[in-house]
């Protein structure tokens, strides 16, 4: 009989170790579940960030795309604006030539 209560003993003893574990499993369970969330939430923080950069880059390339065909025109105008400067230069020099007068005797 003194036999069945040792083992009783150790069994109960046993249990509560299983218990005591089991708790601990529990919390390290609920930890771990509170950590995967907070990553599931900074994902969702980074994708909503790269969408915001990437609208972000969208409307930058679109601007830069049209202060390039700004720039085209400015070019285009600036060198027609020198071509007919330096045809008003020629037409000034012929001028000058034809007022010129020769020198008197």
């Amino acid at each position: 009989m003194a036999e069945l209560a040792t083992r009783l003993e150790r069994v109960e003893s046993d249990l509560a170790a299983v218990k005591a574990e089991v708790r601990t499993i529990g919390r390290a369970a609920a930890a771990t579940d509170s950590d995967v969330a907070s990553l599931q939430e900074q994902r969702r923080a980074d994708v909503r960030l790269l969408q915001a950069f990437r609208t972000t880059q969208l409307e930058q390339s679109a601007t830069l795309a049209e202060h390039g065909q700004v720039l085209g025109m400015l070019v285009t105008v600036q060198q027609e604006q020198g071509e007919l400067l330096r045809q008003q230069n020629e037409a000034l020099t012929r001028i000058e030539r034809h007022l010129e007068m020769p020198p008197e005797s």
